[in-house]
This record gives structure tokens, C-alpha cells and sequence, in this order.
């Protein structure tokens, strides 16, 4: 558990770390992006977070108390739907944490999904791409490394991007892809941990 003090110091150093990594990324639709958001999902309780990582894409993350079926589980056992698939699973660190609320148990377990594979545009490995291709000729199939300005960048698209034709996730996009992580834990049945496909209003589809 952590208090709104500690808590406020981790958050500082995390910004202080962010800005200094960010300061050596090229432009991009991140510039004026925050690097940290958190909240609480208005459809499940469920607390969200989302933190940039150290390649400047986003991460996404949800915890869940105790007694919940996905509660303590590794990421590859949990059957969720995620760009990426889940990549994450840890008591609460860093900042991928949060404050219970009174009479809240305190030992969340977060579970969450990172922004940087293939059909991603990775805003640290712009330049890397592009070094690769001039200094050894690697094949930069995906042109990541031309992308040299912000307006040649393309953002999210509703197939959230393909190999060929990568997309960097916005943080409209992926805040909206963590609720649909929540809204799966909350629908997780206890006797079993499979996802009960319902809509909100409780009717089984």
C-alpha cells in the first residue's frame, strides 16, 4: 500500500525520468502528450493507469482485489483481449499503483499491455530504425525511420495498425482500449476465470 505522499514522490521521480527521455525523442503526436493518467473506470470501479515506457510508447494496466479469479495470476493466464496480448502482471510498483479508497483492501493486482510491437510506431526506435538503415543496411521495411516530422507520423486507425503499416497509439486510443481491459476483468466469473460475454445492462449475448 502505498499513502497520497508516497505516492506523490513516485509520481515526481517517474516525471522527472519520463521528460529527460523524452526530451531525446523526435517530434511527434507525444510532444504535447501527458506521460501519466490515472482514474478510476467508470463502468467497473476498477482502477486504471497509463504510463509512458521507456521507448516512449504507452502502457496500459488494471488492478484488481483480491479474491478477483485473475488476482496474482501471470499474464499469459489470464484470457483477455489486448493490443499485443498482455505483456504484464505485478502486485502494486512503481507507478502502476493507487491509493485505496476507504474500506478498499490494499493488495490490487495489476495487469496490463504495452503499445510497442510491430504494427506500433515507437517513438524511441525512430531514429534507431533509421541509424540501423543508413550506417548498416537494415532493411527498414516499414519506413519508421523516414518518419522524421510529426505530420508524416500516422496516428491510430480502427485496425489499430498493421506490420506494413504501423500507427502510434494516442492516448484517446489507448485509455479507450484499458476500459475494454476492465470492463473483461469485471466481467470475469469467480468459479472459473473465463469472461462472461454480457452487455452493460446484464443481458447475456
Amino acid at each position: 500500500m502505498k499513502t497520497q505522499e508516497t505516492r506523490d514522490q513516485v509520481r515526481r521521480q517517474f516525471g522527472e525520468r519520463v521528460a529527460a527521455e523524452k526530451a531525446r525523442l523526435p517530434a511527434g503526436p507525444w510532444t504535447q502528450e501527458p506521460d501519466l493518467l490515472e482514474w478510476r473506470d467508470d463502468a467497473t470501479g476498477l482502477p486504471c493507469v497509463m504510463a509512458r515506457g521507456p521507448c516512449g510508447a504507452w502502457c496500459g494496466y488494471v488492478g484488481v482485489p483480491p479474491g478477483h479469479p485473475a488476482h496474482g495470476k501471470n499474464y499469459n493466464d489470464v484470457d483477455v483481449e489486448v493490443p499485443g496480448g498482455l505483456t504484464y502482471s505485478d502486485r502494486c510498483r512503481d507507478v502502476v499503483c493507487h491509493v485505496p479508497a476507504p474500506g478498499e483492501p490494499d493488495e490490487f493486482w495489476w495487469l496490463g499491455f504495452d503499445l510497442a510491437h510491430c504494427q506500433d510506431i515507437t517513438p524511441g526506435l525512430l531514429r534507431v530504425y533509421g541509424e540501423m538503415e543508413r550506417r548498416r543496411g537494415f532493411p527498414d521495411v516499414q519506413g519508421i525511420g523516414k518518419l522524421e516530422h510529426a505530420q508524416q507520423i500516422p496516428v491510430d486507425d480502427e485496425n489499430g495498425g498493421e506490420w506494413l503499416n504501423p500507427t502510434y497509439k494516442t492516448t484517446a486510443w489507448v485509455r479507450a482500449r484499458v476500459a475494454e481491459l476492465a470492463a473483461q476483468l469485471a466481467r470475469m466469473r469467480p468459479e472459473t476465470g473465463a469472461v462472461v460475454l454480457q452487455r452493460f445492462d446484464g443481458v447475456a449475448e
